[in-house]
């Protein structure tokens, strides 16, 4: 008999924890008897191959903070009952609480998808009082990298001996098939494109970017830059584009497309890679990560990535065999893609640029203007990429998975 494993996360909103559960719900369905819960409403259109569960309130209470969240331990509490649940897994810090106020009889799992350390402040502060009855709880906590794991090693009591790094996954054939279809901008990317992904919030260092990428602007005049995601930053974005004296296209706004803009706002994409695949180079900017799947799906599309050497993820994935908690203060080089300096955080809407502005858009120019440059590392990443394949992962989820059930 199948064996019931839950899975619980905040949102279906199309971020690292949301893509990391749907790929893990379509690789053990056949296995498994899978269910996910969603502890926020769902507003993505990405399908998940399982029963699902929302644990949002549809009324007023959803406004009122304490009692929304005890509706919400009181519905998964009947959920687990109600499936018969062998193993709970919950990803990000709330959710992990939740898993465990909830727990009967179930083995639980913990997902750790980023720096525990630079989590909220109310989140990190309870995770450090109660870190022992929290992670006591738990059967295994899943780091998807080495870095998260020494994080939360630093900085929480009672984990050593329960974690486990398994990286996440990328379906590789998947990203292949869709990087192949039709780009309605087309248009657009018959210019130098350079391209980010991600949630427009304050983790990716988008703004940053944007008055980075307006320097690189001087020096290549018809090049533009494609943001793909959506966030709470976006009209930050828009503002700092502006004041930079760069056109912004909003792709939300009616009628707003037109191919002679400096920045793209594509929105929330459920084929990125279609659009991955046709730029010159992605960026990931980000001042912390867990282990940045999107960098995987970029060089899986063949497109040359340039990230920061942030904590964490992006050295584990480019520089393996350089010690992980390494970081560069110039242009690295490696046998997979290169690392840059990640921002110091400070004055943005200033026309001066800092040199770690200089330091990206002279890197930038450079792989922009030579071609053998910006590819001679595309055939050595997409070889790395597929070390991250479903095939070699999954093995790990379903030998931990199988220990904790016998």
């Amino acid at each position: 008999m199948k064996k019931n494993i839950l899975f619980i996360i905040p949102a279906n909103m199309g971020g690292g924890a949301e893509k990391v559960v749907l790929r893990l719900s379509f690789a053990l369905k056949d296995k498994y008897n899978v269910i996910v819960a969603f502890a926020r409403k769902n507003t993505n259109k990405a399908v998940f191959p399982v029963k699902t569960y929302e644990l949002w309130p549809r009324s007023f209470l959803k406004d009122v903070f304490f009692i929304r969240n005890i509706i919400e331990l009181f519905r998964l509490k009947k959920i687990k009952e109600k499936e018969k649940i062998d193993l709970s897994i919950s990803c990000t810090e709330v959710e992990d609480i939740v898993n465990v106020l909830t727990a009967g009889t179930e083995k639980i799992f913990f997902i750790i998808e980023n720096m525990l350390s630079k989590g909220k402040r109310l989140t990190k502060t309870v995770y450090k009082i109660f870190s022992k009855k929290i992670f006591g709880r738990a059967n295994k906590i899943i780091c998807c990298s080495k870095l998260v794991k020494q994080d939360a090693m630093n900085n929480f009591n009672g984990v050593d001996e329960k974690m486990v790094v398994i990286y996440n996954f990328c379906d590789v054939e998947k990203i292949i098939h869709k990087k192949a279809e039709t780009v309605e901008q087309e248009n657009i990317f018959k210019r130098p494109i350079v391209i980010c992904s991600g949630r427009f919030e304050d983790q990716k260092g988008f703004l940053y970017a944007i008055k980075m990428l307006s320097k690189v602007k001087k020096h290549i005049p018809n090049s533009a830059f494609v943001f793909l995601g959506k966030g709470s930053l976006k009209k930050d974005l828009i503002k700092m584009a502006k004041y930079m004296n760069l056109k912004v296209c909003d792709m939300s706004a009616p009628g707003e497309y037109q191919e002679n803009f400096d920045v793209y706002l594509l929105g929330f994409q459920e084929n990125p890679y279609k659009f991955i695949s046709k730029a010159k180079l992605f960026l990931l900017t980000s001042f912390y990560e867990g282990l940045p799947c999107v960098v995987l799906e970029a060089m899986i599309c063949k497109t040359p990535v340039l990230c920061s050497d942030c904590s964490a993820g992006p050295r584990e994935i480019l520089a393996p065999n350089t010690p992980f908690l390494k970081k560069t203060d110039v242009v690295e080089k490696t046998e997979y893609g290169t690392l840059l300096p990640v921002w110091e955080k400070g004055q943005l809407y200033t026309k001066k640029f800092t040199n770690v502005d200089n330091i990206w858009a002279k890197e930038i120019v450079k792989n922009l203007k030579d071609e053998n440059y910006r590819t001679e590392k595309i055939e050595q990443a997409f070889k790395r990429a597929n070390d991250f394949s479903q095939e070699k992962i999954l093995k790990q989820w379903i030998e931990n998975i199988e220990k904790v059930l016998a």
